[in-house]
This record gives C-alpha cells, structure tokens and sequence, in this order.
C-alpha cells in the first residue's frame, strides 16, 4: 500500500494515532499517580437559646358607616390617632408602615330575597417594628385605647440572629469533629482538612405565652398587660466529610 506523505513528510493518520497514545499513558500516569484520599464523616448538632430582643406586631383599625366615604374618613382618622400615639412610645418612623385603606360594601343575604346592602366596611392595616420588648406593654395600651379591632400575636425575633446561628454553628461542627476523632483514635489514624461541609439551621419563631385577646382586655382596663416571651433555641446540624491521615 503506498501512503502519501505530505510536504513536511510526516503520515497525518499517523500522527494522530500518535496523539491518542501519548494522551493516553500520560492519562494512567497522572491516575497512578492520585491516590485516593482515605475520608471520615460524621454529623454534628449545636444549639444556642437566647431571648427574643424584638417584636413585629400586626394589625387592622376598622370602620363602619352607611356611606363609602364616611367610613373612609373615620378609619383615615383611627389611623391616624394611632401613628401619633404609636410615635409617641419612642418608636421610629422607619419601624412603621401603614397599608393602604380599602372599602368594601357590607351585604346581608337573606334567605327569601335580595341581597341588601348594609353599608361599607373600611379596613387600614399597620405594621410595627418594636426593638426594645419593654416597650411592649405600653404599646398594647395604646393600641387598645386607639380602638384596634384585630390584631395578630406579635412575631418575636432577635436582631444579632445571624451571631446566634453562627454560634450554633460553630458548636455542631465542633460536635462532628469530636465524634471523627473519637472514632480514629484508637485506630491510630489522624484527622486531615475538611473535604466537603453541609450546614443547616432551623428556629421556631417564640409565640407570646399571653393571649392577644387577654393582653387587650388588660391594656383597655388601663393595667399593663403582663407579658412572658420566655426564651428561643436556635439549632445547627452538620455533615462534614474529614481526610484521614496515617
């Protein structure tokens, strides 16, 4: 068989043959060569309670008039009152927000007729943020005396939750590593660096032990309510996977 070469005088088949050959052995030596590292894993759990230094509380101030526009004056009005009183327990403007006010016709239906209108219902909802829970009480007084009608149970939080996760954390890694040591030790066997590390942390939101309703009827009684918020357990599990060394 006679074979072309071309001007530099080299087969190209050939040299490609020539390629995957050398891609090849350099492929095994470079696999002989990489061991595989000799791994430890282990889970871990940290956790860390502290008390909530933080409050969101929601709620509606709510109107009733014959007229649509009488009834938006009149909550316009409860809103208002609420703010100035609100502002007046030393709490920021930023911390509160104030959704915007809706009218809804009120229907009664009865069983043998027409729909008949009512009146109009209007609704102002609010959210404020309390960053200090001693002011607590006295805003429940307010509230009550502004004529809030509904209002949720406050959402307690803490503002250094991020220091706190981290802590909790940290503890659970710490949990993990003293299992994997106390695993290789008597194996005479060290631990290496961290091959691989999953984290997760979970916290159930600390619900006022009071109820709302009760906190209300104290607060409009002008007796400050009595409060317990108690404290809140964060929670951090791991998995890391540790190198081995011998």
């Amino acid at each position: 068989m006679e074979i072309n070469m071309n001007r530099t005088g080299r087969n190209p088949i050939l040299m490609a043959l020539g390629l995957v050959l050398l891609v090849g052995i350099s492929g095994c030596n470079q696999a002989e060569r990489v061991a595989p590292v000799a791994q430890a894993s282990a889970s871990g759990s940290g956790e860390v309670s502290a008390a909530p230094d933080m409050a969101v509380i929601s709620g509606a101030v709510i109107a009733n008039a014959d007229q649509p526009d009488a009834a938006l004056g009149a909550v316009r009005q409860q809103l208002d009152s609420l703010i100035n009183a609100v502002l007046a327990q030393q709490v920021e403007k930023k911390d509160l927000q104030a959704a915007q006010v809706t009218v809804t016709p009120q229907w009664h239906y009865p069983r043998d007729g027409k729909r008949e209108l009512t009146g109009y219902e209007a609704r102002a909802g609010f959210s404020l943020t309390l960053r200090d829970l001693e002011q607590l009480p006295a805003v429940y007084s307010v509230l009550a005396q502004a004529g809030v009608a509904q209002l949720q149970a406050p959402q307690f939080d803490f503002s250094n939750r991020d220091e706190l996760e981290l802590q909790a954390i940290g503890r659970a890694v710490e949990h993990a590593r003293r299992k994997v040591v106390a695993g290789l030790d008597p194996l005479q066997a060290g631990l290496g660096d961290v091959q691989q590390l999953n984290v997760d942390t979970q916290w159930q939101r600390p619900m006022m032990k009071t109820a709302v309703s009760a906190v209300l009827m104290e607060a409009a009684a002008d007796r400050e309510p009595r409060l317990n918020v108690g404290e809140q357990t964060i929670t951090a599990t791991v998995q890391v996977v540790f190198a081995i060394k011998h």
